[in-house]
């Protein structure tokens, strides 16, 4: 795909592809609907292939086309939304989609609504341990970044699905990821620490509340030496 145009036409019939195998015509047998899903699947490594060049080359170009970019991130976040965690083990596309998610603009917020589909997946293959672990680590370095800012100024909605992001990881993927040695657990409590106190709003106030709720629930399952650790 070379020019802008074709590619977002590109990205735009994957997407489309991609809500037609969720919902596909009442008319196609279940075998019928399987066997696309199963070809479908068999190109995603192209496809993850395909979209991890075209981020990385708008990442090496300081931004690119800000309108491909967001092409990728919606074609991205749909396909996270019902692919197999088992099909997704590229860490260079997450690394890519956080880098993008970093700014808090609309590109940013749908990086954090791609991040977040595979997040939602309470089921974890062993093959998507590494992509886990990376994920949340990840999500401490899109707290850090948020912290250096003024968050007040930040749009709502991107504190928004920060926040969910860090739910996620705690509520959900927790007990998978704070024994990992790669798991920087002090720093992302720290993290949560100061993004907690510098919520510009109650409502995220109360939000970050929860997270901590939810830690402190996990907690009083574990022993007094987990605890004091």
């Amino acid at each position: 795909m070379e020019g802008s145009d074709t590619r977002v036409l590109g990205l735009a019939f994957l997407q489309t592809a991609s809500e037609e195998l969720i919902c596909p015509r009442e008319d196609l047998s279940v075998s019928r609907k399987e066997e696309l899903k199963r070809l479908f699947l068999a190109h995603i490594p192209q496809v993850f292939n395909s979209i991890t060049g075209l981020l990385d080359e708008a990442k090496n170009k300081g931004g690119g086309d800000s309108t491909v970019i967001l092409a990728n991130l919606q074609a991205l976040a749909h396909l996270f939304s019902w692919i197999p965690l088992a099909d997704v083990n590229c860490l260079q596309l997450l690394s890519l989609v956080t880098h993008f998610a970093l700014q808090p603009d609309t590109c940013g917020l749908n990086g954090l609504s791609a991040l977040n589909e595979l997040l939602y997946n309470n089921c974890v293959p062993t093959t998507f341990q590494n992509a886990l672990l990376s994920l949340c680590s990840h999500n401490n370095t899109l707290l850090r970044t948020a912290l250096s800012t003024n968050m007040a100024e930040l749009d709502p909605e991107y504190i928004s699905k920060l926040s969910e992001m860090t739910r996620l990881c705690v509520s959900v993927h927790w007990h998978r990821v704070e024994s990992s040695p790669g798991f920087p657990v002090l720093e992302f409590l720290s993290s949560l620490f100061q993004f907690t106190f510098q919520q510009p709003s109650l409502d995220g106030f109360y939000t970050t509340l929860d997270i901590w709720n939810s830690l402190l629930e996990y907690l009083a399952l574990k022993d007094t030496s987990h605890i004091a650790k």
